[in-house]
């Protein structure tokens, strides 16, 4: 008997909070990294040939349950110092979100963004990365179907809020002080990465007014907005990350620097790719706009 999401969650979260946790804690992640892979490729093939399972067979779960695994799964990859079990970690949250349907997918993201305490900034990033290539196969999958599109959420307005959302939120703890410089810079790096994703295609997508995504034939919107609302993103996020990353940069250079181990190093280049994504954003933006 194939086991679900739901099932395999509830093994997971029986193993990492057992009473021997120190032997039975890396058990629930290895099996969180086996287990998940089984199921997000059942999901996988069901999606793309239905007479292999029954799609209302990864519809059913339990919210709740997956949550706490997600939740166990970011924890692990933010504070436990083993790589191994870091990346067993990772490959088992990745796995997870792909073991559910895609409206369950994106709701679970939000849950991990929101928790309290929130996620590390590695994590973060993780995440808007997985927004971004959600967003592609979304609409890689549509295939023209301007109503399958619309109904997913990587698809929609609310994708582009919370990857501006949690911009700004990094933005806004790294000028004040409250957060690793390094850290911001990755959480922006991704989240330009899948704005300027959004805006790429709401461009190509624009319609005869030459503003915005074409309607569809149903007479919706098709696609994000990101592209109609490219002024407000600019303003809000790109535009603030630019020259965040640009004022750090320079105060390393009046400061002479901060070192040369590969931490202060690696802090460094994540700052410069800023930097340059959002010179990428700002300048194709201003080219679109001006055609």
């Amino acid at each position: 008997m194939s086991m679900n999401a739901t099932c395999v969650c509830g093994l997971v979260n029986a193993l990492t909070t057992s009473s021997l946790r120190p032997w039975h804690f890396p058990a629930g992640v290895a099996l969180a990294a086996a287990a998940f892979r089984r199921t997000a490729a059942a999901y996988v093939a069901t999606a793309a040939n239905e007479t292999l399972a029954s799609p209302a067979s990864f519809s059913v779960f339990d919210a709740e349950i997956l949550g706490k695994t997600l939740t166990t799964l970011t924890l692990t990859l933010t504070h436990v110092p083993d790589a191994a079990m870091r990346e067993r970690a990772r490959l088992a949250l990745s796995r997870a979100l792909s073991s559910v349907p895609p409206t369950a997918r994106f709701d679970a993201i939000q849950k991990v963004l929101r928790a309290t305490p929130p996620p590390s900034p590695a994590v973060t990033a993780l995440l808007l990365s997985r927004v971004k290539r959600e967003a592609a196969a979304a609409g890689d999958a549509a295939a023209g179907n301007t109503r399958d599109l619309r109904d997913n959420p990587f698809s929609s307005a609310v994708a582009v809020d919370l990857v501006t959302r949690e911009m700004t939120t990094a933005l806004r703890d790294a000028t004040r002080g409250a957060a690793d410089p390094a850290g911001a810079a990755d959480v922006a790096v991704a989240g330009l990465n899948a704005l300027r994703f959004f805006l790429m295609r709401g461009a190509a997508r624009r319609g005869p007014d030459g503003d915005g995504d074409d309607d569809d034939d149903d007479g919706g919107e098709r696609g994000d907005g990101a592209w109609e609302r490219r002024e407000e993103i600019v303003d809000a996020v790109v535009r603030p990350a630019s020259t965040w990353a640009t004022a750090e940069l320079a105060r390393r250079r009046v400061c002479g620097g901060e070192g040369d181990d590969e931490i202060a190093v690696a802090s460094l280049m994540a700052l410069q790719q800023v930097e340059s994504v959002a010179g990428y954003v700002l300048e194709f933006v201003e080219q679109q706009t001006s055609s």
